[in-house]
């Protein structure tokens, strides 16, 4: 078959086998072994996973700087055994990796109301590690017990992994978040399909796209542009910058969510707490832009929440839906297609919010803010 080499320039080497090593890919022996040792041989190279499906322990695969992994389109990698708690691939403390190709990655989900498990981790273990320059392109994301991509740190305070993208990828049926962003500085997300999370004990966040810093940590030039978010039990992108400090410490800082297509979020149709409620939501933020966005379908909740918010603008989005089950029994402001609450120099300008049983915009306790050329039906 053709076989098309990542543009990654530090990744032009030549392409090894995972069956040159001993995979079988039958669905039923266990390739980790096999896997591994090619993974050792694979710096300056690229890792091939020919059609099959290959089993693999969970916190075993590790992929070494300077390499690639092509999961060709009918390949899948999954769990050997099932358990609440698992990282499936780990991508900690190297650069320069990519793994492409149109296969799949999947997780499992067990009845456990713990939901810690991560398919694929980008982390940095300790402060003194740097990952940077990691590719996930064309992948197939299915079933996680926790989130399907992990972006962030697990050395404490710091702003995490750099320079990461996700493009072209589905994700789907994670119990927790599709992806989830907690401490990192330049991630691109573009062009993937984000949806059906979903979490019956009622306990987790469940978005998309979940930014969430830690305590002492920063995700900071975030772009999430062109991509197609829905059927999502939480909401459709949440960013919350407050967790673990105060309301006035602002960690999520530059972040641009523009030209994305919205449908059907919050499915949960009840609160999970006061803050998730809203399709795409974002509280404790500065110099967020959101723009030229698609949110449809607003049936349970409120469509842009922007809150504790300042230098900021929502500027050409289009909002419809009957919002009459978005009633909030402490607070209107979540019947609103637009709520802008205690929030600072703030533009919203051309947006149409076309909706039934709410107001198109409810703006709170906000100062220095510019609303014009708005459209409310």
């Amino acid at each position: 078959m053709a076989l098309t080499k990542v543009t990654f320039s530090m990744i032009d080497g030549p392409f090894i086998n995972v069956k040159d090593y001993g995979a079988i890919g039958d669905g039923t022996t266990n390739d980790t072994a096999a896997i591994v040792a090619a993974i050792a041989a694979s710096s300056g190279k690229v890792i091939i996973f020919p059609a099959g499906t290959y089993l693999v322990n969970n916190n075993t695969l590790n992929p070494i700087s300077n390499s690639a992994w092509m999961i060709t389109p009918s390949a899948t990698i999954t769990n050997v055994t099932t358990a609440a708690v698992y990282v499936l691939i780990n991508i900690d403390g190297i650069s320069n990796f990519t793994i492409y190709g149109g296969g799949t990655i999947q997780g499992y989900v067990v009845n456990n109301p713990v939901a810690n498990a991560i398919v694929i981790n980008i982390s940095n273990s300790a402060p003194s590690v740097n990952t940077k320059n990691i590719i996930i392109d064309n992948i197939n994301f299915t079933n996680s017990n926790g989130e399907c991509i992990y972006i962030g740190s697990g050395g404490g305070p710091g702003v995490g992994c750099q320079n990461i993208t996700v493009n072209n990828c589905k994700i789907k049926g994670a119990r927790r978040n599709g992806i989830a962003i907690s401490a990192a500085n330049f991630v691109t997300i573009t062009n993937n399909e984000i949806s059906d999370t979903f979490n019956p004990d009622h306990t987790e966040i469940c978005s998309g796209i979940d930014v969430e810093p830690l305590a002492g940590q920063l995700a900071t030039n975030l772009y999430i542009a062109n991509n197609y978010i829905h059927g999502n039990y939480g909401c459709g992108i949440s960013l919350y910058g407050n967790v673990g400090g105060s309301v006035n410490a602002e960690v999520i800082v530059n972040v641009s969510i523009d030209n994305n297509f919205f449908d059907d979020n919050v499915k949960a149709g009840r609160d999970i707490s006061q803050t998730y409620v809203a399709s795409l939501e974002a509280t404790t933020t500065a110099k967020l832009s959101i723009t030229n966005n698609e949110l449809t379908n607003l049936n349970r909740r409120g469509g842009i929440f922007v809150d504790l918010n300042r230098e900021s603008t929502v500027i050409g989005n289009s909002l419809t839906g009957d919002l009459t089950a978005a009633i909030h029994p402490t607070n209107t402001a979540f019947l609103s297609g637009i709520t802008i609450n205690s929030c600072t120099k703030v533009v919203v300008s051309n947006n149409s919010v076309r909706t039934t049983n709410s107001s198109g915009f409810y703006i709170f306790q906000s100062n220095k803010c510019v609303i014009a050329n708005n459209v409310a039906d």
